[in-house]
């Protein structure tokens, strides 16, 4: 069970990242002209990205330490 919501948390960790650090990127100037502002859709709270931080970092640290291949998640060239 644990290794197959590993890949779950890390993928949902990955998208909340992407999400929150798009809007303020969005701001800079630069690219605020160029590709225009950028809001989120998701507005959690903030126990709830600290949930889904320790999920993920926990997730991370299981695969290290189990040393399993994921073709999504360890994609390496043969």
């Amino acid at each position: 069970m644990i290794g197959l919501l590993s890949p779950i948390a890390l993928f949902n960790g990955v998208a909340l990242l992407v999400l929150q650090l798009l809007e303020p990127i969005s701001q800079i100037p630069p690219v605020l002209e160029r590709f225009g502002a950028f809001e989120s859709p998701l507005h959690l709270p903030v126990w709830l990205n600290i949930a889904l931080g320790v999920a993920a970092a926990l997730a991370s640290t299981e695969r290290a330490l189990r040393l399993r291949y994921h073709r999504l998640l360890d994609n390496v060239a043969d």
